[in-house]
């Protein structure tokens, strides 16, 4: 059983379980461990606090003889949501203004948005990748919070260092033999005085391993 969830229905909540009811297809008898139930809980409270809910809090409990049948064992989860946390202002620093743009464009804590460490984590992750595939290498996340105006509301800080931007100076192929290089030329995506692009690199890589030669 789950009670105390508004936020999210319970169908959302089950497909994230471990624990199986009786007579759920191969588990005839059910299946059931005090850690499954554990990481359960877990998964539920990680799932809340992603979506801004960092107050929430998960309990478990088992009840024997469940609804008075002998040896059958009820598992209960209770949830208390509390108010959700939002972003009440995202600071880009460091940041040329174009790139701004199109970052808060694509980042989750936007202003408005719900407030959690793994929004910004996910952030994190995007911005980096931006700057990877824009010729800095050496590109560089920070991040700070403050209180906003009201309760649970916060004010974002992220700091960038995109270091030094490199380019392409040339693009050497070693190694062929029997292959054309025509023939490899054509599936290496980077060019001559293009920004380095690490995505670029890893499909040019997949190109060639695509070959099956």
């Amino acid at each position: 059983e789950i009670t105390g969830n508004r936020f999210f229905d319970e169908a959302t909540l089950r497909e994230r379980f471990s624990i199986r009811e009786a007579g759920a297809l191969r588990f005839r008898y059910g299946r059931y461990s005090q850690k499954l139930r554990d990481q359960d809980r877990d998964a539920i409270r990680d799932l809340y606090r992603a979506n801004g809910f960092r107050d929430v809090i998960v309990t478990t409990s088992t009840v024997d003889d469940f609804g008075g049948r002998r040896d059958e064992l009820g598992v209960r989860f209770e949830v208390q949501e509390g108010e959700p946390w939002s972003v009440e202002a995202l600071e880009l620093e460091g940041a040329a203004e174009e790139d701004a743009r199109y970052l808060r464009g694509v980042v989750q804590s936007a202003e408005g948005q719900a407030f959690s460490e793994a929004n910004v984590a996910a952030d994190r992750d995007t911005i980096l990748a931006f700057y990877l595939n824009n010729g800095y290498s050496d590109a560089t996340f920070d991040w700070s919070q403050a209180p906003g105006s009201g309760a649970r509301r916060v004010r974002l800080r992220y700091v960038i260092q995109p270091g030094e931007r490199q380019y392409v100076r040339s693009v050497l192929v070693r190694g062929l033999d029997a292959t054309r290089f025509s023939l490899v030329s054509s599936r290496i995506s980077l060019r001559p005085g293009e920004a380095v692009s690490q995505s670029q690199i890893s499909e040019s890589q997949q190109k060639l391993y695509g070959l099956g030669i």
